[in-house]
Formats: C-alpha cells, structure tokens, sequence
C-alpha cells in the first residue's frame, strides 16, 4: 500500500528487495544479537517488529526469547505471507499482521521491546513513527532502532 507516508512501499515488496533485506538481517544477526542480548530483558515478554517484512528477524527473536510473544507488522501483505509460512510450527506466540507504523493498532504500554530496524529512511516522518513506538513501549521497556541516513531522513 502505498501512501503520501510510505512512498517506498512498493519497491519494499519486490521480490529483490526482500531477497537483499533478508540476507542483510542475517549477516548483522550476529552483531545485532549481543544488543539484544545485553538489553537483559525477562524470559516472558512482548516484542513488537515494526516493518518485520519477512520475519527474518523477529523468528530469530523468537529463538532467542523462546518464551515471549512477538507480533511482526508490516505494511505489505507479499512478505507477510511469507513471514507467516516461515512461522508455522511455532504456534500463537508468534503473529504477523498487516498495519502502519505511524497508526499501530495495539494499546498504550503493550510491549517490552519494539523493534524498528532499516525502515525509518523509508518514510518521510520518521518522528511520527518513533512517537509510536514511545507509546506502545512499557514504562522501562526497550525501543531497538537501527537506521541509515541516505540523505532520506527529515525529522526536525
């Protein structure tokens, strides 16, 4: 869906792109998993993947947490299918589901972790999307952002 917020979404589904950004979270996975790991978050907790494409990161989320729940959102519905058939197995715990970064249907306080990784230079407002992730974040819960400056980036 593209949107005046999400001008990129179609180049995010072709099916290049999701080859590239796949290989690309599997070759940071290492790095990226001693943050996790250091964030010295419990066993049982909520971990919402804003822009989680494939799934490539939050299924390693999930064997990495092997007792949380994790919802992975995204605005397309290709890598979502995708994400959904490499989750089956896993039963409930883990979920995809379609939405938007900048209108997250889910309550105030509902995560202990979200994650936004590689998608903020793909929007216009990325302020807007980090005020979300503020709000469904638990008081001491963690927000893990990664993103790169291509000279996309326009928040004031």
């Amino acid at each position: 869906m593209v949107t005046d917020l999400n001008p990129q979404a179609a180049q995010m589904g072709h099916a290049s792109m999701v080859r590239t950004l796949d290989a690309q979270a599997r070759a940071i996975w290492p790095q990226e998993e001693r943050l996790f790991l250091r964030y010295g978050l419990a066993a049982d907790i909520d971990i919402l993947d804003v822009g989680c494409g494939t799934g490539e990161i939050t299924l390693r989320l999930a064997g990495l947490y092997p007792h949380a729940s994790l919802l992975g959102v995204d605005l397309l519905e290709g890598p979502l299918t995708i994400a959904r058939s490499r989750a089956m197995g896993l039963g409930d715990r883990v979920r995809f589901a379609p939405g938007d970064a900048f209108a997250l249907d889910l309550p105030d306080a509902s995560v202990d972790l979200a994650v936004c990784r590689h998608m903020l230079h793909a929007v216009p407002e990325p302020a807007r999307v980090l005020t979300e992730l503020r709000r469904v974040t638990r008081p001491g819960g963690r927000l893990h952002v990664i993103a790169e400056d291509y000279g996309m980036i326009h928040a004031p």
